[in-house]
């Protein structure tokens, strides 16, 4: 995959469960998980265009490449927002 084609992470969860944004996070390897696929994740902050979080080589060689993706994420969270807002509207 190219570089160009990567879409990067933004969230992820930490030790405690809650989920976060790479902008919340300390670079590095600090208690950062996946919501897919729960392997280990790095917040990347350093110099680069893009803060975000990237799975540790070391899972991706055990288990194989994630296909989650924050656009799943982000869906979800749109989803049960709006049926939230739905049911506040009818109630």
């Amino acid at each position: 995959m190219s570089k160009s084609s990567h879409i990067h992470n933004v969230y992820a969860h930490n030790e405690t469960g809650d989920i976060i944004h790479v902008s919340q996070a300390e670079s590095g390897r600090n208690g950062y998980f996946c919501l897919g696929c729960q392997c280990i994740l790095i917040a990347k902050k350093r110099n680069i265009l893009i803060h975000h979080f990237a799975h540790d080589a070391k899972d991706v060689k055990k288990i194989g490449m994630c296909t989650f993706s924050d656009e799943t994420y982000t869906l979800h969270e749109i989803g049960q927002k709006y049926q939230v807002l739905m049911l506040n509207l009818i109630l």
